[in-house]
């Protein structure tokens, strides 16, 4: 099991390496001085990996000393800048990793983040399935334990998750709402046996681990903490009425109690003193206080439903209170609902229009699962949504088969784990950025129903054909991860570079190019969303329009521009944001430019039919005097021949002449040498000073087989 992690990340790793080495700036490019303020990396990551390059931004900030808590960033929304609400955990802890490379290697802990970031990811998986399989142990034993660590190790989904260079924080909760979940079925939702003692380190710990979750990405645990409640009950509700059992509704008061407490010195930490506001889309206090509304509510419902059902109650650090303390916990349990719904987008950017219809049109992960199904992996892919799932399902019928000769509790146990996880599966249908967060819960309820049947194998009644069937489908479920590690080491013997590599390792080439055009001035750059990101990592230039939610003035300002219908609308907001180049490569998106105008529509915005000015600007159609196209020929060790980056410098002082001049320039570097001919013929009229034209055009006209114009030619 650990031998497969460590073979993915061998196999990704030397991929990422030989991208790394590929070089595209000759001699001369490298021998010029990149531009003040400007930070080149050469670093290559897996694709799509947009946040671990952000994170290797906001931990070489931290360990430069900027700032230990990273609240701001002035790479993004330029010149403003923008808020970033990132947990710091991550950069934390690269940071860490960081300085502890650069000790064995000598170099300075900033230097050494990007070489950091390859291993990180591996590493979180391996203190992640340290933690969990121990869980296990603790619960079920050894043998569940080594099985939980299998499926770990092997379940696609959740592995991605750890990738090599993948510094993200979805994987990281992801395992802790699989704690969460595990440790509340572990307790048996407080479901005790006659003469045993109530034990509330299950609860607490899952209060815990849930409120790290939050910590780390509220997003994510938010909705599966607000499953486990239903969870609860649905599972004393499978506890037949009159079981000899004792039910504890203190356990969830305790789960409240230990998770509200974490969230909210989670928050502390990251946000006292200075940085305390009212940001929703993040952890805040505000959550910490509906959860405790929700313990309350949930074990006063547990002891009512005690009663329903004849059990025996445990009164053991059960809440009191009553109609006053009801009514103060449904406030609190409605506060945030209230508070969005009220203020809106001055609390929760997320629910902005524009936001919201950009990330359900334009972004991958945000698609339903059956548009998102694309590429070689899909098999392998389908196997994780389906397999364990798959195989959940047999051993909990197998164990319901055998319900009346299992200790009731069991089927608390059992049942918990269903409505969280299958609320996780029916968000990654939706959108298939939650597939790995479903995968967790899957193990989690997988991990549950194998040690209840290997606690109680014998009464279980085993046959021989069972075993071989289970086996079997254990076996077939891990087969597909070690299958497509073999798959990718085949293709690095080949020599050949995968062509999804390639938008990064061009944007590379721009960026570094770019800071190197002028040792004067920092370029700023107007950009699709995906390739801003890009860009500012590897050359650390200002960018305006990222896809963070922090970044919605961005975003929005970035799509005005772009949509801009008239050359003097265009002109006059390239100028007020101090844009110096556009950069907009046709494998995006948004290289339709008229997709901007659409989201704009939404907030009133208007959008005609008629083309955005700068579509005609880098098609060629529309030349004004204040654009100077730049031919970016993309390199032969791209292996790629129908991509196009579309670059221009905006020039606002640029004169007429000089516009028709370096127009000539831009026909000539891509061959189109009549083109070039007219632009340079065009530039003579304005001025015909310049000593170098003349001697291009007789070059150029003899290669086209054009003769001179007469004297009397206009």
């Amino acid at each position: 099991m650990v031998g497969l992690v460590v073979w993915d990340y061998l196999v990704t790793s030397e991929l990422l390496q030989r991208v790394t080495a590929v070089g595209t700036l000759d001699a001369m490019q490298m021998a010029a001085i990149p531009a003040p303020g400007s930070r080149e990396r050469s670093t290559m990551l897996l694709p799509g990996a947009l946040d671990a390059k952000w994170y290797l931004i906001h931990a070489e900030s931290f360990l430069r000393g900027d700032c230990w808590r990273i609240r701001w960033t002035t790479l993004d929304n330029a010149p403003a800048g923008r808020e970033v609400h990132w947990a710091s955990l991550l950069v934390w802890a690269l940071g860490g990793w960081a300085a502890l490379v650069s000790w064995f290697t000598g170099g300075t802990p900033a230097d050494c983040v990007q070489t950091a970031a390859l291993s990180l990811g591996p590493l979180t998986q391996f203190v992640s399935m340290g933690v969990l399989a121990w869980l296990f142990w603790r619960r079920f034993g050894a043998m569940v334990a080594a099985f939980g660590l299998l499926v770990l190790s092997t379940t696609t989904t959740f592995a991605c998750m750890f990738q090599t260079g993948q510094v993200d924080h979805h994987g990281l909760v992801a395992a802790m709402c699989l704690a969460s979940v595990f440790c509340l079925g572990a307790g048996s939702a407080g479901v005790l046996q006659q003469g045993v003692k109530p034990d509330g380190w299950w609860a607490a710990a899952s209060g815990v681990f849930a409120g790290l979750g939050i910590w780390v990405s509220s997003a994510t645990a938010l909705p599966v903490i607000a499953a486990c409640g239903p969870g609860w009950l649905l599972a004393v509700l499978a506890v037949p009425a009159g079981s000899p059992v004792r039910l504890w509704p203190g356990a969830a008061w305790r789960w409240a109690v230990a998770g509200a407490a974490t969230s909210l010195a989670c928050y502390l930490l990251e946000y006292f003193p200075g940085h305390m506001g009212w940001r929703l889309e993040v952890n805040h206090p505000i959550y910490s206080l509906a959860w405790l509304g929700a313990g309350w509510l949930l074990a006063r419902s547990l002891r009512l439903l005690a009663r329903w059902k004849s059990f025996e109650v445990e009164a053991t650090g059960e809440p009191v209170g009553g109609l006053p303390a009801a009514v103060a916990a449904l406030l609190a349990l409605a506060a945030p609902v209230a508070l969005v719904g009220l203020a809106g987008e001055r609390v929760f950017l997320v629910s902005d229009p524009f936001l919201f219809a950009l990330h359900q049109r334009y972004i991958r992960e945000f698609m339903p699962v059956w548009r998102s199904f694309e590429g070689p992996d899909w098999p392998v892919m389908l196997i994780d949504l389906a397999w364990w799932p798959v195989l959940f399902a047999t051993l909990a019928a197998l164990l319901l088969r055998r319900r009346a000769v299992l200790p009731p509790w069991t089927l608390a146990a059992l049942v918990l784990p269903v409505i969280p996880t299958l609320v996780a599966q029916a968000e990654a249908v939706m959108q298939v950025r939650w597939s790995g967060l479903a995968s967790s819960l899957w193990i989690a309820s997988l991990a549950l129903a194998a040690g209840l049947a290997w606690q109680f194998r014998g009464e279980l009644a085993w046959g021989r054909w069972k075993k071989f069937a289970l086996g079997a489908w254990v076996i077939l479920g891990v087969l597909p991860f070690p299958l497509g590690i073999l798959r990718d080491a085949s293709a690095l013997e080949g020599g050949g570079l995968p062509k999804t590599l390639a938008p990064p390792l061009l944007l590379r080439d721009i960026a570094q190019r770019l800071v190197r055009s002028d040792p004067q001035k920092l370029p700023r750059v107007l950009s699709d969303p995906t390739s801003s990101s890009e860009l500012a990592f590897y050359a650390g230039l200002p960018v305006i329009g990222t896809l963070y939610w922090e970044n919605t003035p961005g975003l929005k300002r970035a799509a005005r521009i772009f949509s801009a219908k008239t050359e003097a609308e265009a002109r006059s907001s390239l100028l007020e944001a101090g844009v110096t180049h556009i950069v907009l490569p046709t494998w995006d998106a948004f290289a339709d430019m008229d997709a901007y105008s659409g989201l704009l529509a939404l907030e009133g915005g208007r959008h005609g039919d008629e083309q955005p000015y700068l579509a005609g600007v880098l098609s060629g159609e529309n030349q004004p005097d204040w654009i100077r196209p730049i031919h970016y020929p993309i390199p032969a060790v791209f292996g790629v021949g129908n991509m196009r980056v579309d670059i221009v410098a905006f020039a606002p002082e640029q004169t007429p002449f000089e516009a028709k001049r370096a127009r000539g320039l831009f026909e000539f570097e891509r061959g189109d040498w009549a083109a070039a001919i007219r632009h340079f013929e065009a530039a003579m009229q304005i001025d015909a000073s310049d000593p170098e034209i003349p001697r291009w055009l007789a070059a150029l006209r003899k290669r086209v087989g054009a003769p001179p114009p007469s004297p009397a030619a206009p």
